[in-house]
């Protein structure tokens, strides 16, 4: 069905149209001339064509919506993770060096209060 959006096989695609079950067809959006500026110029930063930065965007986000992430997306957060992890274990070494248990105490149960409220407002 085309539902009113010009889809046409392109390159090799359009070579080996009916040998794949998923090949990829033209599709016509509108962007404005500084929409598509700001679109070319966040495309190039990561090295991909403005097709390939539209359609990694658009497919990021469904994935997202539907609870998986890209696998690029999961790197970077693990990384991060592992990062403030650090970066806390540290802290609460010094802390206790420091003789500072009770502060680190309140600390962390603000935290964790904090986790749970974050954690209840996305599950609601």
């Amino acid at each position: 069905m085309m539902s009113g959006i010009d889809q046409k096989p392109t390159g090799e695609d359009a070579r080996t149209e009916g040998k794949q079950s998923h090949a990829r067809v033209s599709r016509t959006i509108r962007f404005s001339d500084p929409e598509w500026e700001r679109v070319e110029i966040a495309a190039k930063r990561r090295g991909d064509t403005a097709a390939e930065f539209i359609r990694n965007a658009a497919l990021a986000t469904t994935e997202s919506e539907s609870g998986s992430y890209p696998p690029e997306i999961t790197a970077q957060i693990e990384r991060i993770y592992r990062g403030v992890y650090l970066l806390a274990s540290i802290k609460r070494d010094e802390m206790l060096r420091e003789g500072r248990r009770e502060e680190l105490d309140r600390t962390m149960k603000a935290a964790r209060e904090s986790q749970d409220s974050i954690m209840k407002n996305a599950s609601e």
